[in-house]
């Protein structure tokens, strides 16, 4: 314990320390509790229009295809896409992820080129502390480097988790894909080029609540049928 000139005690430098930074964190005014990332409450109206945006599904333009063993074509959503989607449903700031676990689980030699596996365990993380983790595998093949091996691998493993935990959110993000009655009609709308969604506008009003003015969407319905939509009501 320390006295200032005037005689009175003192707070140590370490707790005037500890208060100084609790009033500057998230500029916080001194005196207010400050929400830690995860801790963040959506209000009724933004936990509505995040459902509801959840629950489209995804139109032709999101959707692409690759060849699969014993000539099947397999449908998935490419990394970058789905990135751009989460960002549209929860804000560039209202969603994180973690790679709680990676495994590398085979480096093979033969013939002078490297064939790699790697799991990874990847969790999101939305700011109201609500998250889904899974799991993701990627692969390397006939590579001459190691080093280049494990990176291709890794990266791969990664990307297929973060594409895999999102999807547990809802249509909006992949889910759809899992259903073949969707696929199915899905296949049979023409492909329209994609919107662009780099040029949304973001308004904030005095309660901090969010609104996006996108361009709109070729999107399916619950009951199959293709729709125009657009994400102007989702709030973020």
């Amino acid at each position: 314990m320390t006295y200032n000139s005037a005689g009175r005690v003192r707070n140590s430098s370490l707790e005037e320390e500890k208060m100084t930074s609790e009033c500057k964190v998230g500029g916080a005014p001194s005196g207010q509790a400050v929400l830690n990332y995860g801790q963040y409450q959506y209000s009724a109206e933004e936990y509505q229009a995040i459902q509801k945006a959840l629950r489209q599904k995804l139109g032709p333009g999101y959707i692409s295809t690759r060849q699969a063993g014993g000539g099947q074509k397999v449908c998935y959503i490419e990394g970058h896409r789905v990135i751009n989607l989460a960002n549209e449903m929860f804000g560039y700031n209202g969603w994180s992820h973690s790679v709680t676990q990676q495994n590398v689980d085979f480096v093979d030699l033969l013939n002078g080129k490297f064939f790699v596996g790697v799991s990874a365990f990847v969790k999101i993380l939305l700011k109201d502390g609500c998250y889904h983790e899974d799991v993701g595998y990627g692969v390397s093949e006939g590579l001459k480097s190691k080093a280049l091996s494990l990176e291709k691998a890794r990266k791969e493993a990664v990307t297929d988790g973060l594409k895999r935990a999102l999807k547990c959110f809802g249509n909006a993000l992949g889910n759809c894909i899992m259903d073949k009655e969707y696929l199915k009609a899905v296949n049979k709308l023409p492909r329209q080029k994609r919107p662009c969604r780099g040029h949304s506008r973001v308004r904030r009003n005095s309660s901090e609540e969010a609104s996006t003015e996108t361009t709109s969407a070729r999107v399916l319905g619950e009951d199959g049928k293709a729709t125009a939509a657009t994400s102007n009501s989702l709030i973020i």
